[in-house]
């Protein structure tokens, strides 16, 4: 049989309390200094300790050591400026030492003008961290490709502002640095500007072509093959 009390919190209608002990989302309620008062099913199950387990022990314990002083100091912060809504990102250690990333909205239950409690929704975003971890490791190898790569390589707009330019791109056109190349509008890069318009045009809707234009480089005229 489980304890539904909560300290320092109103019963909820009975509805209300079901949608909360069955919900998927970690629910709990917090005392002021941080000790757990309601835990419902799912962080039992997501954490994997039991309701007697976590009434009365400190949320901080169940968050990873390396950020545990964040944390600290945005609950701290949000208690002692009584800011209503916060969300945090930490990552949470389950009792068999297994780490997960949680994505956490606290409210605080302000009673009096003084905090009675702490109610937190977390979520488990561990597919969410570990699909940004994959997106960053292939830019990191994009950007290392084409940073390497021995031909001229950029990303511009319609309009010829500069986007991206690999080393090799900045070289073939005499420029310092990139961003001293980016200071330049692709449409000056060409003879006439009335060839980038048309090169456009003509490979507009098309993912792979070839041509070849007459581009000026930083003080000189130059010939390259986009």
């Amino acid at each position: 049989i489980r304890d539904v009390a909560v300290t320092g919190v109103q019963t909820c209608a009975l509805p209300i309390w079901h949608i909360v002990e069955n919900a998927a989302d970690l629910i709990y309620y917090c005392d002021p200094s941080g000790h757990f008062t309601y835990v419902n099913p799912a962080a039992e199950r997501v954490m994997r300790y039991t309701q007697a387990e976590l009434l009365g022990r400190h949320f901080l314990s169940l968050i990873r050591a390396d950020y545990r002083e964040a944390a600290r100091e945005v609950y701290g912060a949000q208690i002692a400026q009584l800011t209503q809504h916060t969300y945090f990102e930490f990552p949470a250690m389950r009792k068999d030492g297994e780490v997960l990333w949680i994505g956490q909205h606290v409210q605080l239950v302000v009673e009096g003008g003084r905090v009675a409690a702490v109610h937190a929704i977390a979520r488990d975003i561990s597919r969410q961290k570990q699909a940004e971890e994959a997106l960053r490791a292939s830019e990191a190898k994009y950007r290392s490709l084409v940073d390497r790569a021995i031909f001229g390589i950029y990303r511009s707009t319609e309009d010829g502002r500069i986007l991206q330019a690999n080393p090799s791109f900045v070289r073939m056109l005499g420029y310092d640095d990139a961003d001293d190349l980016r200071r330049v509008n692709m449409t000056a890069l060409y003879r006439s500007p009335a060839d980038r318009a048309a090169l456009i045009e003509q490979h507009r809707g098309r993912s792979v072509g070839t041509a070849e234009m007459r581009w000026k480089k930083k003080n000189e005229i130059g010939r390259a093959h986009v």
